[in-house]
């Protein structure tokens, strides 16, 4: 009876480690990207795992497609920080993976609530405004729902400006989400900004693209935030592994008094 007691526990507590780290790591599900790639050509999601659904949020996501007259409809969504309803959520494009000569497009969202869409530049680590517009980029949709920031905009594929990008080119794409100062301005971002690890060819639409990326180094903002958040996923994986060990050691014990018992019949 002792043993098949200690059975039953070990089962339990062995599911429960199981369950609840497969709660956490499952990577089987479906993505907000895989919801997508019927509609879009090009599409990010971050966490990788993410849904975009309560229980799998995402951080930052960006859906593309490609309309006639070789105009690119961007639609780009970021979680503010908690409480916060004033921030902004971008874009970048860049011929390398270090921030510095970059073209931004950003969307922001003031605290009385004005949507604008905005062209931007990275002048070394600085984010700047842009001395000229760009024509035909506009606006579509905005909607804002508790942290949840969306916005969607149109832009041609070929854009000539001082620092010139052309969507027709393989290029990397950035993506960030940060604060908007009293004065309206952006500011530093909450996180450092994700970089795709390779180039983007946007015009090849006879494909989808799934944006693979990494977090950007080059800035040590955040540094404690991310190490705290690694800490912790790191705290559950012990914890999960420590609860599977004690489930292992409790079938141990059993089968010992078990093989005991039978020991001492003979």
């Amino acid at each position: 009876m002792t043993y098949i007691i200690l059975c039953i526990l070990s089962m339990v507590v062995t599911c429960w480690a199981h369950g609840h780290d497969h709660h956490g790591h499952d990577h089987h599900h479906e993505t907000f990207c895989d919801m997508f790639s019927l509609n879009d050509t090009t599409c990010f999601n971050y966490p990788d795992e993410c849904t975009g659904t309560p229980d799998a949020p995402c951080e930052i996501t960006m859906r593309m497609s490609a309309l006639e007259d070789d105009v690119f409809t961007f639609r780009l969504q970021g979680t503010f920080e908690r409480d916060v309803t004033s921030g902004w959520v971008s874009v970048g494009f860049s011929s390398d993976r270090t921030m510095g000569s970059d073209e931004v497009i950003m969307c922001t969202r003031s605290e009385s609530g004005t949507v604008e869409v905005i062209h931007r530049y990275n002048e070394g680590h600085t984010n700047l405004p842009k001395g000229e517009t760009i024509t035909g980029l506009r606006k579509i949709e905005e909607s804002f729902n508790e942290n949840l920031f969306s916005c969607a905009f149109t832009i041609p594929a070929g854009i000539r400006a001082a620092n010139t990008f052309d969507l027709n080119s393989p290029l990397y794409l950035f993506f960030g989400t940060g604060p908007i100062s009293s004065t309206g301005d952006p500011t530093r971002h909450w996180r450092n900004p994700y970089i795709s690890n390779e180039r983007i060819n946007l015009s090849k639409t006879d494909m989808f693209h799934s944006v693979n990326v990494s977090m950007s180094v080059d800035h040590d903002h955040d540094h404690d935030h991310d190490h705290d958040h690694d800490h912790d996923h790191d705290h559950d994986h012990d914890h999960n592994r420590a609860a599977r060990l004690m489930g292992d050691f409790v079938y141990i014990i059993g089968l010992a008094l078990l093989l005991q018992r039978l020991f001492l019949r003979t």
